[in-house]
């Protein structure tokens, strides 16, 4: 190789070092169909607002990563902090969304406005009372299964934009206060 051709590859290199440290990465996206907690101000009055319902990123990279060992809060919130989007916490209003038939297919819509590539999944915690914290445990007892991509997790390609999906909800559990997680993973 000449030098220009080692000149340019080590410029290449090192732009996409600097750009990989100095700039995190955060995605965003909004679970639009059935509404998630921290986004039911845009379709119900006298709930909370949150103008970052589209970026629950457990705290964001430092935190998760750096802080908390990789860890999250259930329903997206920094592992080590308030947990706003969790059962009693400050965007769970009591209102049930939507009520669905055992072991039906579900219309999912959700819209990626920042798209870092990765996958969604979605689980299933049944609740029927709110004396004890949603653990991930329960989630992951009840993994959705995708129609579009069979299988559990839905890989979104580099589009952003709305996406619609279908899920299928386990058939024999039954809940009167069901939470679904949705998890955006890159």
């Amino acid at each position: 190789m000449t030098d220009i051709v080692v000149a340019k590859a080590t410029r290449i290199v090192v732009l996409a070092l600097v750009t990989w440290f100095c700039c995190p990465v955060e995605p965003r996206a909004i679970m639009v169909e059935p509404p998630h907690r921290s986004s039911l101000w845009r379709f119900y009055n006298n709930t909370s607002m949150n103008l970052r319902d589209d970026s629950l990123n457990c705290g964001g990279y430092d935190w998760q990563w750096g802080v908390n060992g990789g860890r999250c809060g259930v329903c997206g919130d920094r592992w080590n902090g308030t947990q706003d989007h969790a059962d009693n916490g400050r965007f769970d209003t009591g209102i049930i969304v939507r009520s669905y038939m055992d072991g039906h297919y579900i219309n999912v819509t959700f819209e990626v406005s920042s798209n870092y590539l990765g996958y969604v999944e979605f689980r299933l915690c049944p609740r029927n009372s709110t004396k004890y914290p949603l653990e991930q445990s329960c989630f992951d007892r009840y993994p959705l299964w995708i129609d579009e991509s069979h299988g559990t997790r839905y890989y979104l390609g580099s589009r952003g934009g709305i996406y619609d999906i279908h899920i299928r909800l386990p058939s024999g559990l039954i809940c009167k206060r069901c939470v679904l997680q949705w998890k955006y993973k890159t």
